[in-house]
């Protein structure tokens, strides 16, 4: 079925729709900027964005985690603001509103009538883990964007744009590399004949990744690759349904928990029939694009999974296929038919409330600043920590709040540092029999209330004391 033909010119009422999407996009995600204290992941971007920039490429080489796009940029942003924490955190939050025009611009390249490149602009707006990853100090929010200027530029074709996509997407997430694969499957599907124009925009990625793999397992060891990784839970047949829910919420209830995903799979099965109705024809094309964008980054980790035995499926790393599931939303319902006006109200109500919904019911990450206040009481004192995931987060408020609080490694918990506790992740007491060789008595273990993690604190003392 065809598109609604629309004129080229756009239409005034186009104009102030998009404006208004904007800054309610922007008023969902500035007001709480500074709403909940950074977690490890942040600290982590704000130290190497702290260093210069040797030291941040060393570092980044070191941690494996990424490569060093996010750091690079959120340095150069300190750079021209400063470290203050809203400011930071303005960056990711200027990604996510951003993203609402990039995608209504995606949809008009993919053929979306005006009112069906609101819809997307809209659900982009709303999706629960855009607005949670709008004020994560991470490489989230602008690997969405990316991504979405990256599907305009191969629904456009044009080369040189999909390049730099590539470039950036690889640059900021060892994950970008499937939205530059599922892209150059998705051109390739679409006109083998024009494979040139599918796979050379590819190659600048694909050499900027190796060379940075290259380094990685140069500068460490090599055994330990993709160690950072071990903490992902195995992928489950609930893996689906429960991404679909950050797509479009399910505000909070069984049967929109059940709703949403067959929802999702009634867009990807009318994207199917398109894509193979009409072969050579324009629609047919851009719809190839669409679902390898949406679909194959999906399959490309749940096939590593299988492969390596690690698992890899992390919502938010998987932010990537957002634009692409929205967009196969859109072209759902972009379609004549009475009923088309009445299907785009209800779907916005329903994203709008169980967006918002999502946004307001979210775990809140630890406030390690009261967890500092509360263990020094006044009077300097030191803990010791068995790793940097709770470590990082205490010393960066005992730093900044200048809180009298010494944070030790668990190698430099002995009794000549005599520290007052420990605090331990949940599932990691093994550590306790380490302090018990060198002389430490432990107390009571007491649940300290954190998320990410969660963590309890244990008593110690020491000889003599």
């Amino acid at each position: 079925m065809e598109t609604l033909r629309e004129p080229r010119e756009t239409p005034w009422w186009a104009r102030w729709s998009l404006l208004a999407l904007v800054l309610a996009a922007a008023w969902l995600r500035l007001p709480g900027l500074t709403a909940e204290e950074p977690w490890f992941d942040e600290v982590f971007s704000i130290v190497l964005a702290s260093q210069d920039l040797p030291e941040l490429l060393r570092r980044t080489l070191a941690d494996q985690t990424n490569p060093p796009g996010f750091y690079l940029l959120l340095w150069g942003w300190t750079r021209i603001g400063g470290f203050d924490l809203a400011w930071m955190r303005l960056l990711p939050a200027l990604a996510g509103t951003l993203t609402v025009p990039a995608l209504v611009l995606a949809a008009r390249a993919t053929g979306a009538s005006w009112s069906g490149a609101l819809v997307a602009g809209a659900l982009v707006a709303v999706s629960p883990i855009m607005l949670a990853m709008g004020s994560e100090l991470r490489a989230y929010a602008p690997l969405a964007l990316v991504t979405a200027f990256a599907i305009t530029a191969a629904a456009a074709r044009r080369p040189g744009a999909l390049a730099l996509c590539g470039l950036a997407l690889v640059s900021m997430h060892y994950f970008g590399a499937l939205v530059v694969a599922a892209l150059a499957v998705g051109m390739l599907w679409a006109d083998r004949r024009r494979a040139r124009d599918a796979i050379l925009p590819a190659i600048p990625a694909a050499v900027a990744l190796a060379t940075w793999g290259l380094l990685v397992y140069a500068t460490g060891d090599g055994g330990t690759v993709g160690g950072n990784a071990t903490w992902i839970p195995s992928v489950g047949l609930r893996a689906l349904p429960s991404f679909g829910s950050v797509i479009v919420g399910t505000l909070d209830t069984a049967w929109g928990a059940a709703g949403v995903p067959l929802a999702l799979a009634l867009a990807l099965v009318l994207s199917l029939r398109e894509a193979f109705s009409h072969p050579g024809s324009d629609r047919t094309r851009i719809a190839r694009v669409v679902i390898a964008v949406a679909v194959l980054p999906l399959a490309l980790v749940a096939a590593a999974t299988l492969v390596t035995g690690r698992a890899l499926w992390v919502p938010r790393y998987l932010i990537i296929a957002i634009p692409g599931w929205i967009l196969l939303v859109q072209r759902g319902i972009d379609r004549p038919g009475r009923w088309r006006t009445g299907l785009i109200a209800v779907l916005l109500v329903w994203a709008t409330l169980a967006g918002t919904l999502a946004e307001q019911v979210r775990p809140r990450k630890t406030a390690w600043s009261r967890v500092a206040r509360a263990l020094t009481a006044g009077a300097p004192r030191s803990v010791c920590v068995n790793e940097s995931f709770v470590a990082l987060p205490l010393r960066y408020q005992a730093v900044s709040m200048r809180i009298p609080l010494s944070v030790l490694d668990l190698a430099d918990c002995t009794a000549e540092r005599r520290p007052a506790a420990i605090i331990l992740r949940e599932g990691t007491e093994a550590s306790l029999e380490r302090l018990r060789v060198a002389g430490a008595r432990t107390g009571r273990a007491r649940d300290l209330g954190t998320t990410l993690p969660a963590t309890s604190i244990v008593p110690l003392q020491w000889p003599g004391r």
